[in-house]
């Protein structure tokens, strides 16, 4: 079955040539006003002058003349100096103002790229309930960047279904994902499986939800951080969100649903599968655990203790070993719980080891369906998986078999 999830993100101013120009207006304004006074004072003195002496009169209105030319002389020149004054101060501004401007236009120019990054944010309850939605579908979809749409299936904020409407390709179980909200910094990642072959034929009478890996809240910050805001604005108007139960499988269904058989049948299905050889059992577990089998592969098998099993594909080479491993407990109720290792720090299998991995990922099942299971298979497949399968004494040397939690 083809998976589309877990792909596993100052302007300066001009005021100086402003007050030149006002000084030197100023200047000549006074000066001005000093030589009008001058030429009203002297004409005013020429009228008390008597009328007899008329050639003197006349020489001192010619010298008054020449003065008061020689005096208004030196307007046109304070006028030239003031054009010039006023004249550098309009060129000084010309010439300031476009560089000023053409200077910030070139800072906006450069800084636009460094301005187009989403609000940083230190904690994952910053950010909004789409913005969370839009890193955890990040964490796990291969979505496109265009034209995708996702229903979000949220009868209770702990756990909900994630849903990809805008990808045609496959069945339903291919693009929807479950998300469960474990309160201590993470995420657990879940994806619908089944006993059947196709995903045309699951139902919510044969499959459940599978744990796959979990996600920290701090990668999805860190990944939040950097997105490009385009990215994260399409992903958040991506969700249609309801109340209501995912209606291709129940949230909470983490294993098949037994038949209604009675409990006698259940003791009776536990007791047929008890009777099996004990390679044979562990055959059944590795074809139910991790689902594809080869028998001419090698299955170590670590049992340390008489009700908990780990059973290690060694002759599957693609992928690190925690893609080749289960641990299997008896539950002694009929039932069993399988585990896979995973990591809340690692950031690929390659990484993980016994110092920042647990066995984490949850399935229970039924020795029934087990048994369904082996009928599936048929008695020929079942003893040549069986026969792949060596008892190698010890604990298993990756990940304890007891280790349940984050070693500190």
């Amino acid at each position: 079955m083809s998976k589309k999830v877990l792909t596993i993100l100052a302007v300066s101013g001009l005021l100086g040539a402003g007050v030149v120009g006002a000084t030197t207006a100023s200047a000549r304004f006074n000066k001005m006003s000093a030589t009008s006074s001058s030429l009203v004072s002297h004409k005013k003195a020429d009228k008390k002058k008597p009328t007899t002496v008329k050639a003197t009169m006349t020489s001192d209105k010619s010298k008054t003349t020449k003065k008061a030319q020689s005096k208004t002389v030196a307007t046109p020149k304070d006028t030239d100096t003031a054009k010039v004054a006023n004249s550098k101060a309009s060129v000084a501004s010309q010439s300031v103002a476009p560089s000023s401007a053409q200077s910030t236009a070139q800072t906006q120019k450069f800084a636009t790229p460094a301005a187009a990054t989403n609000k940083q944010v230190s904690s994952f309850d910053q950010l909004t309930q789409k913005q969370q939605l839009a890193m955890l579908v990040d964490s796990c979809f291969a979505y496109k960047p265009t034209g995708t749409q996702f229903d979000v299936y949220m009868p209770t904020a702990d756990q909900f279904v994630i849903y990809d409407i805008g990808e045609g390709a496959g069945g339903w179980p291919d693009h929807a994902v479950r998300f469960t909200n474990n309160h201590n910094g993470t995420y657990t990642i879940a994806e619908a499986v089944s006993t059947v072959s196709s995903n045309a034929e699951m139902t919510s009478q044969n499959s459940y939800w599978k744990t796959l890996q979990n996600v920290s809240e701090s990668s999805m910050v860190a990944r939040f951080n950097q997105m490009d805001p385009s990215t994260l604005n399409m992903l958040e108007n991506s969700f249609n969100i309801q109340s209501t139960d995912f209606p291709y499988l129940p949230i909470n269904q983490n294993s098949v649903p037994e038949t209604n058989g009675s409990a006698s049948d259940t003791n009776v299905s536990a007791a047929n599968f008890d009777r099996l050889p004990q390679n044979q059992k562990y055959a059944l577990m590795v074809q139910v655990g991790i689902g594809s089998t080869n028998p001419n592969s090698s299955y170590a098998v670590y049992a340390p203790s008489q009700n908990q099993v780990v059973i290690y594909d060694k002759g599957e080479g693609a992928g690190g070993w925690s893609d080749h491993v289960i641990r299997v407990t008896d539950n002694g109720n009929g039932t069993l719980t399988i585990n896979r290792p995973v990591s809340d720090t690692a950031q690929a299998t390659a990484e993980m080891n016994k110092s920042n991995s647990y066995w984490g990922q949850t399935v229970t099942v039924s020795k029934d369906k087990l048994l369904q299971a082996g009928d599936t298979m048929g008695q020929q497949a079942v003893d040549a998986l069986a026969n792949a399968m060596v008892m190698t004494p010890g604990d298993f040397p990756y990940l304890p078999i007891t280790q349940d939690t984050m070693p500190k």
